[in-house]
Order: C-alpha cells, then structure tokens, then sequence
C-alpha cells in the first residue's frame, strides 16, 4: 500500500519504516503506490523472502477488496492509463489460491490486436465492464457523463451490498501470505489503515454503512487478527487535517 511507503509528498526519511529505523531495527520499505495485498504476497513468495525479516508489516485499506480481484491497472481507474500493465490475480480453487498465469508479456506487446489478452481479462478482471462502457462510449462528452454517473452509482452500491466473495479471496489471500512468512521464521502484522473519510466516520456519524468497521469484523469472522489504526489515529488527539496530505488520501510525516 502507498500509505506505508508515504506517497509523493513524503520523504524516505518521514516514512513509517523510517520512523521504526535504529541502532537495533533495520526496516526495508517495500510499499508501492497502487499496490495490492495480492501483489506484495507475491513478490514476497517470488524475491522478498530472502531478505529474512524476522516481521513484516502490511497495511491493508478497504479499496483492498476490488484490487484483488483486477489485473488490468486502467480498467479499475480510468485516470492511470499511463500504468498498463497486468497485476498478479489469485483466484481460490479448492482451500487454496491459484495464480492465474499467461504470457503477459507477450500480449501485452501486441496491444491493440490483443485479442487472447481481451479474452483473459473478460474472464478474469472485475473491472472489465468498465473497457467495455469506455468502448460503447469513449472519450465524448456522453461516455464522460455515463462514466461519471457509473462510477457513482457503483460506489452508492457497494456501500450497501457486501462483496462477500471478495472477503473471503482477501481472507485466503492474507492466511496464505501468513503461512508463506511463518515457513520463513517471520511474523505478520496486517493493519487497516483509513483515509480522511473514513477516520472521520465515527465523529461526523455518518448514515451510510462504516465499511472501514466491516472490514476488520469480516476478516476477524475468518479469524484474522488485524490492527485498527483507525482507532490508533483517533486516540492521539492529533486534528485530522494534520494527520493528511491535501487530498485526505496519504498522512502526513509525523
């Protein structure tokens, strides 16, 4: 997640794991901006294990739900095509996960006359509705509108309906990522971390559903252990618009 590596406005040296750095502490910083928990269980499967860190820290946001279940960047945020590349996806098979695999390179090197790509992701990408709606209607002043209208419609519904499949892939997801660190000798330390928004739920009251709240309730019925820094952030006393950077997504450095 980019709140553990700090965003664009912080520095190395006012990041979390900077912060945690000593004489007795080495960190290592691997959060990355859009990144999701299914790619960081990867990458750890793949290269990370062998730094042999002995604690791993995950920060985990309620946009993890929908990231888990895309592979195409630009087709869940329209406004990252400069990002078009293919994220890794895990899909549960049996009590397990399975990493759906292709030559992604190789298809993705034939872009626009991709056609076993489109194919791919119309399988397998959640968002791929949306490359669809962008194709109906393009970059006009109508496709703009639908996108706009879809774009709230689809978040007004997510409020009020649990994407129950999806909870239980990020429960898979995150025993399957503390099993891989526990045959490592390494422990895992999985934190939900709330932007602006959600910090300020419990204050303002809002009437719509605290999906931050359901979160960790979901994760803990599937007997995940996970830290509120929400609950954290609002003991310190500190105002909110100090806790953040100016779009309310990132905090600020300590």
């Amino acid at each position: 997640s980019s709140l553990i590596n700090g965003g664009r406005l912080v520095k190395g040296s006012e990041t979390i794991s900077a912060y945690l750095d000593s004489d007795d502490i080495e960190t290592i910083n691997f959060g990355t901006m859009g990144h999701q928990i299914d790619q960081s269980y990867h990458a750890y499967q793949q290269k990370l294990h062998k730094f042999n860190a002995t604690d791993i820290i995950v920060g985990l946001t309620i946009g993890e739900i929908d990231g888990i279940q895309n592979m195409f960047i630009p087709f869940r945020w329209r406004n990252e095509a400069g990002l078009p590349y293919i994220k890794p996806r895990f899909k549960a098979s049996g009590q397990g996960l399975e990493l759906v695999s292709a030559p992604y390179t190789k298809m993705l090197s034939r872009i626009p006359d991709s056609p076993e790509l489109l194919e791919l992701l119309k399988e397998n990408d959640k968002f791929y509705s949306n490359f669809i709606m962008f194709k109906r209607f393009g970059m006009t002043p109508l496709g703009r509108a639908v996108h706009t209208f879809y774009t709230k419609a689809n978040a007004l519904y997510k409020y009020y309906h649990v994407d129950t499949g999806g909870f239980l892939l990020l429960g898979r997801i995150m025993k399957s990522f503390k099993e891989e660190a526990s045959k490592n000798q390494a422990r895992i330390f999985y934190l939900i971390m709330p932007d602006k928004n959600q910090l300020g739920w419990k204050e303002e009251g809002f009437k719509r559903p605290d999906l931050y709240q359901l979160m960790i309730q979901r994760l803990k019925k599937q007997e995940l252990d996970t830290i509120d820094v929400r609950e954290i952030l609002l003991a310190s006393g500190i105002e909110e618009n100090d806790l953040f950077d100016s779009a309310g997504v990132h905090y600020s450095p300590i």
